[in-house]
């Protein structure tokens, strides 16, 4: 908090209440006040123009501060500490203190003592005004308490009564308290000073010509019905407000309403005054008749037409508020979707209850839709915070298929439920990939058998073919004894060949080529020789047949 060395009353001070939303009067911007409405606060902070104060208020003021004063130390005892009179703020925020302590943690407010303080028994029994005002106080200050003491006190400044209270930090006014001066400071720059500004009187209406009848003899009747029947004409037609639209308009039919109503009452008045002179007084009467219910017809007419006018006004009234509201609701809903504004329920037509005037009508349908809004925008913060919050974690969007429900969530709660559901996700996607890998190892496993096994079947195929190949050309072999013997020749003489090859002192082997011409089939031959070598002992690298080499 800000402090700024300044008197209360001097006009640095009010130079600083003009540049910030002050404790004082929060209650008013809440439309809580009960010696201020929210228009009029309103029309002051727009227009800077400030309602002169009269000498008994004053008076009232100037005692107070005295109250104060006196006060100051019975609240330092029961705080037990020093309070200093400041003046403070944080950012738009300000605040005329009556008494903080050094470190700000503990604010004192002092009242005049009324009948309304007195019959209060607890805290919450006192005037939502007043903790508007500390709740503001305390959210400028820091302050976690408020001393809370209403006190009167005589001329010789001794006591007379108080009443104390301790009042503690609610965080959830301050919010309700800030948003509602965020409102406020859009209805402020939004500001048009509305027409109607106070209770008109309606204007003073000449009465119509008094009625006179007065009756000679038995026939002779002397009146002034025709003049009279005229000037009641030309009012209905010249004078009478067929469509009011203002305060002033409302208040001139109220009077014209009145003076036709005693026109009724003088015709009423002079008919019974004629016939009790004479007898036969027909045309009279019938004259008198046409005039009392034109009178009375006409003011039926305005009086109907007070009243539905008066209707169709606050009808159309309510309709823009409500037009207003939704308008507001649809901009916030656009923004936060998918979700959208709930709960927010604007009772206008219970705003406008009993509300005679045009003035009082509009400030109190202007206040219920800054309520209304200041709600809304609380509920899209809120929301707002949020989608943010779950914008960080975008790509587990699709676990929040019901974000239009929980979105609504206190942003804690909010945060908390999206850990929670991106654990649980996180543990059961692992799981899961355990069983992919483990179903994966075994079916590897499985096709590592697989093909030991194909490979097996193919060894054994290649095995069992080869034996068939090998009986094959045995069988060849006993049929072609010659290839035989020239086999069995060159395998005799094979270790010899071997042997001389063969240099002793290595231990590497040599290749020893042998040329065979013959005209057998070379495969005769092939054959013999892989059989008789193996028998032997002897591996055969290579026999080359027909100019190619083919691997033994």
């Amino acid at each position: 908090m800000k402090i700024h060395e300044l008197i209360q009353g001097s006009a640095e001070w009010h130079a600083f209440r003009a540049h910030h939303f002050t404790a004082s009067d929060a209650p008013a911007m809440m439309g809580k006040s009960k010696y201020k409405t929210r228009a009029q606060l309103l029309h002051e902070k727009a227009t800077g123009i400030i309602e002169e104060v009269d000498a008994a208020t004053q008076r009232r003021f100037d005692d107070g501060h005295r109250f104060e004063a006196l006060a100051r130390p019975l609240a330092e005892a029961i705080i037990g500490d020093d309070l200093y009179p400041v003046v403070g703020s944080e950012g738009k925020y300000g605040a005329s203190f009556d008494g903080l302590t050094l470190g700000h943690d503990v604010n004192f407010e002092h009242k005049t003592l009324n009948a309304n303080i007195a019959e209060c028994a607890v805290a919450d029994d006192l005037d939502e005004q007043y903790h508007i005002q500390v709740q503001h106080q305390m959210m400028v200050s820091g302050a976690e308490r408020t001393l809370f003491m209403a006190s009167r006190w005589d001329e010789n400044d001794q006591l007379i009564e108080k009443a104390e209270f301790w009042i503690e930090r609610d965080d959830k006014l301050i919010a309700e308290i800030a948003a509602g001066w965020v409102q406020f400071e859009i209805d402020r720059d939004n500001y048009v000073a509305p027409v109607i500004v106070e209770k008109p009187k309606g204007e003073a209406v000449l009465d119509l010509p008094a009625v006179m009848v007065q009756v000679s003899g038995d026939i002779a009747i002397t009146d002034n019905l025709d003049k009279f029947t005229t000037a009641l004409k030309t009012f209905v037609d010249e004078k009478l407000i067929k469509r009011p639209e203002s305060d002033q308009d409302f208040a001139d039919l109220e009077s014209q309403i009145k003076t036709l109503k005693k026109a009724e009452e003088a015709l009423d008045s002079a008919e019974a005054n004629m016939l009790a002179q004479v007898d036969s007084v027909d045309t009279a009467r019938r004259m008198i008749d046409l005039a009392r219910n034109l009178a009375r017809d006409n003011r039926l007419m305005a009086e109907k037409l007070v009243k539905s006018e008066k209707e169709r006004i606050k009808t159309d009234r309510i309709m823009l508020s409500r037009n207003q509201f939704m308008d507001h609701i649809s901009a916030l809903n656009a923004e936060i979707s998918p979700v959208k504004i709930e709960g927010v329920t604007p009772d206008f037509n219970g705003a406008a209850k009993n509300k005679r005037t045009m003035s009082s009508l509009y400030d109190a349908l202007d206040t219920e839709l800054a309520r209304v809004k200041i709600e809304a925008d609380a509920q899209a913060k809120c929301i707002r915070a949020n989608l943010n919050h779950l914008s960080k974690h975008a790509e587990y969007r699709f676990l929040f298929n019901d974000l239009a429900t929980i979105a609504h969530k206190p942003n804690d709660d909010f945060a908390a439920l999206v850990s929670h559901r991106i654990s649980e996700h996180k543990q059961a996607e692992e799981v899961r990939l355990a069983s992919d890998r483990q179903r994966m190892q075994q079916q590897a496993e499985a096709d590592a058998r697989a093909k030991i096994e194909a490979e097996q079947r193919e060894a054994d195929r290649e095995k069992a073919e080869a034996g068939a190949r090998a009986k094959v050309e045995a069988e060849k072999v006993t049929e072609h004894p010659e290839a035989a013997d020239i086999a069995r020749t060159i395998i005799d003489s094979a270790p010899d060949i071997a042997k001389r090859s063969a240099a002793p002192e290595s231990e590497k082997l040599h290749t020893t080529t042998i040329v065979i011409e013959h005209w057998y089939s070379d495969g005769l031959v092939l054959a013999n020789l892989k059989q008789l070598l193996e028998e032997r002992g002897f591996p055969v690298k290579s026999v080359r047949v027909a100019e190619q080499e083919v691997e033994a």
